[in-house]
């Protein structure tokens, strides 16, 4: 079954809201799935939509009478249509949970769900379909009120702070305006109506044809991106790679071997972007990456001499680190008065070559 109604009504809805009573009479078969993915707001209506929205004073109010009860009272004269009998909860107003509908899209169209709460308004990240460690295809919601008069590229241009290629869903073809699909095709990004993209069945959303083949070339861009383009990748992880799944030994001065499941491989400086192109050595972010070795996955946030640099050089080595295994969490986050690794790392270097510690020389590069 198609959602056609629901994903109108959104269209039609600048904040997604309206009383359970108009959710309920819009969407009678479209019902049991709608009503998991709403919130309440606390609100009541003070009206409530006509059947025959023909005179000058629709829609019917919500009165409550003498006795307690609720009713909608058409207000033209004469009246157009009857009186209708209310309950306190015909009248609360109920909001698209956003959160909820996120993790219904994200199981359908099988995604990674995001770690970002949902917005109120506008663009919101709803999952990724994940291709290799940190990297993937962001898919993104729009819900904008479609029949709103300004629709302008600036509700759109979050968007470009996103990897492409990208995804944004948006109820109906209806929704975005001539100027708004303009500026999506010049920044990479395709978009799809979720009235093409989501079907139900038993009341539980379901992908299309339509939106798992377009999934699935998105996803083949992105595998041909990595290939042609790695972008300081030295290791395509899984999607669901974890730092602390991986371990690094020095081995000597300039080598290490990584550990990663049931793989191993060797790497210089050269590989990770630690070395200094003036000098042909090591840079500074490998010294610390040493020094966490030596120190046994620990090295102090602040040290009693401090050093020019020093945690601008602990940040430029997460960021290596990030690009080089595709892992977009904190490597070396901080815990307590150090900095931590997140994975296992040793000093595995013959006895002979550690010779005395290495010297803290984390000043800035010139």
């Amino acid at each position: 079954m198609r959602l056609t109604n629901f994903w109108e009504t959104l269209d039609q809805l600048a904040d997604t809201s309206m009383s359970e009573v108009d959710w309920r009479g819009g969407h009678q078969k479209e019902w049991p799935f709608i009503q998991p993915l709403l919130k309440a707001t606390g609100k009541k209506a003070s009206s409530i939509s006509c059947p025959s929205p023909s005179g000058p004073n629709c829609p019917r109010r919500v009165v409550q009478l003498d006795d307690g009860r609720l009713v909608a009272e058409c207000q033209d004269t004469p009246t157009v249509c009857n009186s209708l009998d209310l309950t306190a909860q015909c009248v609360a107003i109920s909001k698209l949970d956003r959160g909820k509908f996120a993790a219904m899209v994200c199981k359908a169209l099988g995604l990674a769900e995001s770690t970002k709460k949902a917005g109120a308004d506008g663009v919101f990240h709803v999952g990724d379909r994940q291709v290799a460690a940190g990297r993937g295809v962001p898919v993104f919601a729009l819900f904008q009120g479609g029949s709103q008069p300004v629709r302008t590229v600036a509700a759109l241009e979050v968007l470009e702070a996103a990897a492409t290629p990208r995804l944004l869903l948006v109820p109906t073809t209806q929704t975005l305006s001539s100027d708004q699909k303009t500026y999506l095709g010049r920044t990479g990004t395709t978009y799809l109506p979720f009235d093409d993209a989501l079907l139900c069945k038993a009341h539980v959303a379901q992908a299309s044809d339509v939106v798992t083949q377009l999934l699935d070339r998105l996803v083949a861009d992105v595998r041909q991106t990595i290939q042609s383009n790695p972008a300081g990748l030295i290791w395509q992880l899984p999607a669901d790679a974890k730092w602390e799944e991986m371990t690094v030994r020095f081995t000597s001065e300039e080598e290490i071997n990584v550990a990663f499941r049931a793989q191993t491989r060797r790497f210089e400086p050269s590989h990770l972007g630690m070395l200094d192109g003036r000098t042909g050595k090591a840079n500074r972010q490998w010294s610390h990456l040493k020094m966490l070795a030596i120190g046994g996955g620990a090295i102090p946030v602040h040290t009693q001499d401090p050093v020019p640099g020093y945690q601008k050089q602990k940040q430029l080595l997460s960021d290596a680190l990030k690009r080089a295994f595709g892992i977009t969490t904190e490597p070396i986050p901080v815990d307590g008065t150090d900095y931590r690794a997140a994975f296992v790392i040793r000093d595995d270097r013959p006895k002979a070559s550690k010779g005395s510690a290495v010297q803290r020389n984390f000043a800035d590069d010139d």
